[in-house]
């Protein structure tokens, strides 16, 4: 009997139509990937069907330091494809292919590979995130065609130049962080883009290309010596530029930005040389001031911010400071170790809940004004505040202090002063004609209580009167 030999037209057939209705695909010609495709869909043995391949949603062949990679079609239902971790670099001898048919695949990472660009993507425009951190990009540009692209990742690749082409109206994250980037002017494109982390870069002077989607900015520890912000950013609304070189005042110097930041809530200008900034009356969305170690001795509010929770100014060289009206949602002031001498609280500051207070390491804080008709408890917040007994505060002007008589369970006569740090003196009368000094209190923190043993019976009427201050 004569022996057919298979026609390999025919197999080949067979194997398409095995593939189409679900029959044994045979073996994936990569181990790795077979083994994570098992894994994914709990099948330890037999055959992989085309069935098998549309199970899979994810699929991770992370840290194997494979030089490359190629994935079977079939894929038809993959969502995210993990990839990094390997030392994938483009190779005749070692290549790395994605199939054409992965219309769903919303998520990859090709994070710690070799990869010289993002050519292996171009073609999947289903793409929503791309995680491409620690490769060894300098020169990139990123394609158009990935339409559906809303965040991508690039920190750490030390990128010189970057530009997106037009068409990514989806693309509203990039991170560029860690790079060697001067400018970002290739990112003018971009019409949706809401957050751009470009800290650690080497810009030293950066005027903001008009990208005015924005709304958060994150330049920290960029060799920053000069920074313009024009108008047409009102959506900002955090902008992050701690570490720096800035030195000079902000808004007149080196640090410039429009006054249309209407929804600006955290400014973060700590750890730079600033010595001088006044605070535009437009920013009433601020939330956030953090100024920390700088070398401040000017700090002045052109108007209120009613919606301000923390002002951070430690470390600086701050002599005077008025607050700005109408604070009352304030929870946090820290202003230790500045070489305060007088402090202006205006109307508006909340003593209900107590703002968290920190004036320490100010030693010659001498004077505290308070608006006129403060309330009691206002007096109390700023009279706990000093960590040196010896120091003379005035309030002024001088809120009228309240006495409130009672009698002790022993009978003893007791007075209690609220009011005013000073020394109080005690008056009595037994017909209103005349007053004897019968004794006196040293108020030491905003309330004190003088006691006169009198066995049940006040015998006349009190009053008290508060020594003057040397100033006053």
């Amino acid at each position: 009997m004569k022996t057919m030999k298979p026609n390999p037209a025919f197999l080949a057939t067979l194997g398409v139509f095995a593939i189409l209705t679900g029959g044994a695909l045979g073996q994936i010609s990569d181990s790795d990937v077979e083994a994570a495709i098992r894994d994914e869909i709990n099948k330890a043995n037999g055959d992989i069907s085309a069935s098998d391949l549309a199970k899979v949603k994810n699929l991770s062949l992370a840290g194997l330091e494979k030089a490359g990679v190629t994935l079977p079609e079939g894929l038809v239902n993959l969502e995210v494809l993990d990839l990094s971790g390997n030392r994938l670099k483009p190779s005749i001898f070692s290549p790395t292919k994605l199939p054409d048919d992965l219309e769903k695949l919303t998520e990859i990472d090709l994070s710690g590979n070799i990869l010289p660009n993002i050519n292996l993507i171009a073609n999947i425009p289903s793409l929503e995130i791309v995680r491409v951190n620690s490769n060894s990009f300098t020169s990139l540009s990123i394609p158009g065609e990935l339409i559906n692209l809303k965040e991508i990742y690039l920190s750490n690749n030390g990128l010189t130049e970057i530009t997106f082409e037009e068409g990514l109206d989806s693309l509203t994250f990039v991170d560029l962080s860690k790079n060697d980037l001067t400018d970002l002017d290739g990112l003018a494109t971009l019409t949706a883009i809401e957050i751009l982390d470009a800290s650690d870069n080497d810009f030293k002077k950066l005027t903001m290309p008009e990208i005015f989607s924005l709304k958060e900015l994150n330049l920290n520890t960029s060799m920053l010596t000069s920074f313009v912000i024009g108008e047409g950013f009102s959506n900002l609304e955090v902008i992050t530029i701690a570490k720096n070189d800035l030195a000079g005042s902000v808004f007149t110097g080196p640090v410039s930005f429009a006054n249309d930041l209407i929804n600006l809530r955290v400014l973060d200008l700590r750890d730079n040389e600033l010595s001088s900034f006044t605070v535009p009356a437009g920013l009433v969305s601020l939330e956030i001031l953090r100024l920390e170690k700088n070398t401040l001795s000017k700090l002045e509010f052109d108007g209120p911010l009613p919606n301000v929770i923390e002002i951070i100014a430690f470390e600086n060289r701050l002599k005077k400071l008025t607050l700005p009206e109408g604070m009352a949602k304030l929870e946090l002031l820290e202003l230790f170790e500045n070489e305060l001498t007088e402090i202006t609280i205006q109307r508006g500051f909340p003593t209900d809940p107590e703002p968290n207070i920190d004036l320490f390491d100010n030693d010659d804080l001498a004077k505290i004004t308070l608006p006129e008709g403060a309330p009691e408890d206002l007096i109390f917040v700023f009279s706990r505040l000093l960590d040196d007994p010896d120091n003379q505060i005035f309030f002024i002007p001088l809120p009228l202090p309240d006495v409130s008589p009672s009698l002790s369970e022993t009978g003893d006569f007791k007075l209690t002063v609220s009011g005013p740090l000073g020394t109080y003196t005690v008056f009595r009368t037994t017909d209103f004609s005349a007053w004897a000094s019968v004794g006196s209190v040293v108020n030491e923190t905003g309330m004190v209580t003088y006691t006169q043993a009198v066995g049940g019976n006040p015998l006349g009427m009190f009053r008290v009167e508060r020594a003057p201050d040397p100033e006053e």
